[in-house]
């Protein structure tokens, strides 16, 4: 780990070791925030549900963590973004475990709400500790690391419940998940750094003002942010291209567990495979926009999700496998330049710039995914992929005017 200017030290990396600890620690703590999307039509079946209920296990934690995000940035601000992931990773492991003895769909509701709260402290504090940790220019490939685990994270999940619930039962898939949350845990609190600047260098809150004050400072700095064409920009296009995607892949076991498809839970987890090529292109497109430019970027990879998307709509499943390929492509190379962007430009008060944008990105989905459960019942596939490709034109609109 090296450190310049004294005075402020800033944090400018991580060893290798510290680095490898990052990459895990995300991939097991993402790994639960989608696990369920590929046992949703066995849940319809076991607790005798309508799909529009059941994905409320996708949608209400999404919009939890959406609405917390705020409160663990300004918290993260104040008292550092190492110790707010560790102790909200630690408390994570508890509703993480309660799931495998859940008797009836509405305790398994409750704790996945549960998750949803305690999610965000890790999820929006680790994207402010890895801006605050490296450099402007080596900040895309710093969140690459991030950007990678998280595409990872995604298969993990969903095979790891998938496959239990094929092989063993689906509520055993979620004790491997608390096991790997826990292990997450290990690595934050035994190898990664307690950051030596935790506020980017400029504190939220003043310690000796009261709460009140403290209050309207915080505010005050949302305000800021959003004042910012660039960063409101930014919560725009991650707004609108997680309703997108994450629409599409809640209902996508709907549409290939029916005919002509036919697949099972573990057969549809595979799908998610396809993630692991988010993995390559994250670290790539974070480079590549510290080197080209952020908007460029994004509006390659915008129109990278369109025509995936837009190819979806075939009946032929090598076809749909393959515009998801192009959309999960589009969706990780924006994901890592969207939160290097908010690093540029977000020059105090970093913490809750980025719980910003987690709120906008997690609010999108959470709504997305509810909009589009009463599409799916009036339009099937077809209405959700035109609803997810008018949000990425306006995504796309927000590149070119506000980024």
């Amino acid at each position: 780990m090296n450190l310049i200017n004294s005075d402020e030290t800033y944090l400018i990396g991580l060893t290798p070791k510290q680095k490898i600890a990052l990459f895990f620690s995300t991939l097991f703590v993402f790994a639960n925030i989608y696990s369920p999307q590929p046992i949703l039509p066995s849940l319809t079946r076991v607790y005798n549900q309508t799909p529009q209920t059941v994905s409320l296990i996708i949608s209400l934690p999404l919009i939890l963590i959406a609405l917390f995000s705020l409160m663990y940035g300004c918290i993260s601000d104040r008292y550092g973004r190492w110790t707010v992931m560790r102790w909200s990773t630690i408390g994570l492991i508890i509703p993480t475990l309660l799931l495998t003895i859940a008797p009836n769909f509405s305790v398994l509701l409750l704790l996945r709400a549960l998750q949803g709260l305690l999610l965000p402290g890790y999820m929006t504090t680790v994207v402010s500790y890895v801006n605050d940790i490296f450099l402007p220019t080596e900040r895309g490939a710093g969140m690459g690391i991030f950007a990678a685990a998280s595409a990872i994270a995604g298969p993990l999940g969903r095979i790891e419940i998938g496959t239990f619930s094929q092989f063993l039962d689906w509520k055993a898939g979620f004790f491997s998940a608390a096991f790997d949350t826990l292990i997450a845990w290990i690595l934050i609190d035994r190898v990664l750094p307690n950051e030596i600047n935790p506020a980017a260098n400029v504190s939220l809150v003043v310690r000796d003002s009261s709460p009140k004050e403290n209050f309207k400072i915080t505010l005050n700095s949302f305000y800021d942010h959003l004042r910012n064409r660039h960063l409101a920009g930014a919560y725009i296009v991650g707004a609108a291209m997680h309703a997108s995607f994450i629409s599409v892949l809640t209902y996508l076991p709907f549409r290939l567990s029916r005919a002509p498809y036919c697949l099972n839970p573990s057969q549809i987890s595979l799908v998610y495979v396809l993630y692991l090529l988010g993995a390559v292109a994250a670290p790539q497109a974070g480079r590549l926009s510290d080197s080209i430019g952020r908007r460029f970027v994004l509006a390659l990879a915008l129109s990278l999700m369109l025509i995936g998307l837009w190819i979806t709509i075939s009946s032929s499943l090598i076809l749909i496998l393959f515009g998801i390929t192009l959309t999960i492509l589009g969706l990780f190379s924006i994901q890592s330049t969207a939160t290097s962007l908010i690093g540029d430009w977000a020059n105090k008060n970093r913490g809750t710039a980025i719980s910003l944008y987690t709120f906008f990105y997690y609010i999108g989905a959470g709504i997305g995914t509810s909009v589009n459960a009463i599409i799916w019942i009036q339009a099937s596939w077809t209405g959700i992929i035109v609803v997810c490709i008018f949000s990425l034109l306006i995504a796309l609109l927000s590149v070119a005017f506000l980024c």
